[in-house]
């Protein structure tokens, strides 16, 4: 492989994971801010609610490690793009449904 395409494949990933890393940290900054401002969490509740959250790491990560390092990479690669693929459809499907309704609440609002 010459050098060309190597730095293209390495230009590729690093702008895929900086937009995954832009991702993640609206999430890590998003979600506590919707908790303190939509539902007037306060500083015990964002707590909790911090210690749940860090929770699944400390109690699947190792298990998790040893079933990966144990299993056929190619066979779990499959299942788990399968599984992004199924999630995700999912949540596009309850997303059109809901803002569906959000449109269709704010047509019923507007005839009265």
């Amino acid at each position: 492989m010459n050098v060309k395409k190597e730095k293209n494949y390495f230009n590729v990933f690093w702008i895929s994971q900086s937009i995954s890393m832009f991702g993640s940290q609206i999430t890590v900054v998003g979600l506590p801010l919707t908790a303190i401002y939509y539902l007037n969490a306060d500083s015990s509740q964002m707590g909790i609610f911090q210690a749940l959250a860090t929770l699944p790491f400390f109690l699947f990560s190792l298990f998790a490690g040893v079933w990966i390092d144990r299993s056929r990479k190619k066979y779990l690669l499959i299942l788990c793009i399968g599984l992004i693929l199924s999630l995700g459809s999912i949540g596009g499907i309850v997303g059109a449904k809901s803002l569906e309704k959000q449109v269709l609440d704010v047509r019923l609002l507007d005839q009265h």
